[in-house]
């Protein structure tokens, strides 16, 4: 004997398949914004790495340039000289800051012109855009205070007390250097005030 089958047949409400597409628009906005930070961590580390290699660059610059100021009158290959020597010396001029009251002078310079030097003795990195360079600049000799020992402060190059002429002149020396990364955006300046 056979029994009957019965057939149910119930209407399809569709929720597995809402359920899902909801799940798949949840995944997919998910792994956008894991793209976007991943792309973004991305473009920060290079942004990072270019910073790092403009620093160095500027870094290899201000040192050539307190290089080329402490040089010794019988060096032939100095960059540098003061207001008192002759104008045949083997040393070329720094440029003349007349108006020390400017602080930012630097940020006007034309890193382009002859006036700065160019750093081809490092090794710069491959495709960037601009060697690192420098600039010095003299602000001014240094003398401060009376002189005479009446409460005036120390002169540079004259012992305590001592008054008359400086028999040895100190000048102080703005040095700028310029680095640039791979990239022309990432560029680092930075200074150093030496008195030579």
């Amino acid at each position: 004997m056979s029994l009957p089958i019965e057939i149910h047949h119930s209407k399809q409400q569709g929720m597995v398949l809402v359920i899902s597409l909801v799940f798949l628009l949840t995944l997919t906005i998910v792994g956008g914004m894991s793209m976007q930070n991943t792309v973004l961590d991305e473009r920060i580390t290079g942004n990072a790495r270019q910073r790092v290699v403009a620093f160095q660059m500027a870094e290899a610059a201000l040192s050539a340039g307190e290089d080329a100021v402490t040089f010794t009158p019988a060096s032939s290959t100095g960059y540098y000289r003061t207001p008192t020597a002759p104008t045949n010396s083997a040393y070329s001029a720094p440029l003349t800051q007349t108006n020390t009251n400017v602080a930012d002078y630097w940020r006007n310079f034309n890193w382009d012109d002859s006036n700065s030097r160019v750093i081809t003795a490092i090794d710069t990195s491959p495709g960037a855009p601009a060697s690192p360079r420098y600039v010095i600049e003299l602000m001014n000799q240094v003398t401060t205070g009376s002189g005479g020992g009446g409460g005036g402060s120390l002169e540079a190059g004259k012992p305590l007390g001592q008054t008359g002429a400086i028999t040895n002149p100190q000048y102080r020396y703005r040095i700028t250097a310029r680095g640039v990364g791979n990239v022309s955006d990432a560029v680092t300046i930075v200074q150093s005030v030496f008195i030579q």
